[in-house]
C-alpha cells in the first residue's frame, strides 16, 4: 500500500477550451470508477483487490490497511494505492467520501516524479 499527496502527481496542462490553470495528472486507462460513502463508524471489510485499485479522499477521514495489516490515516488530498491481489480494508470514524479507481497498472500510473509541470 502507498499513500501519496494528489498534488504531486506528475500532469500535464490542458490549455483548450480557454482553460487555465488545469491539469490532468492520469490518462490512457481502461478504468472502472465509482464513488463510495461510508457512514460514520463505517467500514469497508477486508478483501483482495481483483486489480490495481486506488482510493481518492474527497471528504471525511479513512484509516486504510494493506496486506501488511499496518492502520495508516488518509485524509482529503491523498491517494492510497493497493496492487492487484492485496488484501486491505477502509475505516472511518467520521464518514467518507471517496473515488475508487481500479484498473490494471493503475499503480504504475500513480507514481509522483516530483512537482506537477
Amino acid at each position: 500500500m502507498r499513500v501519496i499527496e494528489a498534488s504531486t502527481l506528475p500532469a500535464h496542462p490542458v490549455g483548450q477550451f480557454g482553460s487555465v490553470g488545469f491539469f490532468v495528472a492520469l490518462a490512457g486507462a481502461a478504468v472502472h470508477a465509482v464513488v463510495a460513502r461510508l457512514e460514520p463508524g463505517g467500514r469497508i471489510g477486508r478483501h483482495p483487490a481483483v486489480v490495481d485499485q486506488a482510493l481518492v479522499v474527497l471528504a471525511g477521514d479513512a484509516v486504510v490497511s494493506g496486506h501488511d495489516d499496518v492502520r495508516v490515516e488518509a485524509s482529503v488530498g491523498q491517494v492510497v494505492i493497493w496492487t492487484a491481489g492485496e488484501d486491505h480494508e477502509t475505516h472511518t470514524s467520521h464518514g467518507l467520501t471517496a473515488l475508487i479507481l481500479e484498473a490494471e497498472g493503475l499503480g504504475d500510473a500513480f507514481v509522483a516524479e516530483g512537482p506537477r509541470s
